[in-house]
């Protein structure tokens, strides 16, 4: 298991890194999410957070929404728990283009 530091080293290195997010929440739009639906969200991480309550030092990661024309102006938590999946968008095109400059 990762320790706090280096979570927060490999999370300096990827944010502001676009991302495609596959996520669970338990509320979408204010309604619970029964049918456990996974909605997808684009966005750059902008931050991580805690859960103090629950004892939690890392527990997900803030994210500016971005849709097709750029930041939207809305941000999400998305807690690590909940998360499906998170695609570096960034590293995939690059790679696709010789690597990270």
């Amino acid at each position: 298991m990762l320790t706090f530091k280096e979570k927060s080293v490999i999370l300096f290195e990827v944010m502001r890194d676009m991302f495609k997010f596959q996520y669970n929440p338990a509320v979408h739009e204010g309604q619970v999410n029964h049918g456990n639906h996974v909605h997808d969200y684009l966005g750059v991480i902008v931050d991580h957070f805690r859960n103090t309550t629950e004892g939690e030092t890392f527990s997900g990661v803030t994210v500016e929404l971005h849709d097709n024309e750029g930041p939207t102006g809305q941000t999400r938590r998305f807690r690590f728990d909940r998360m499906i999946g998170a695609e570096n968008i960034i590293n995939k095109a690059q790679a696709m283009h010789g690597g990270r400059a």
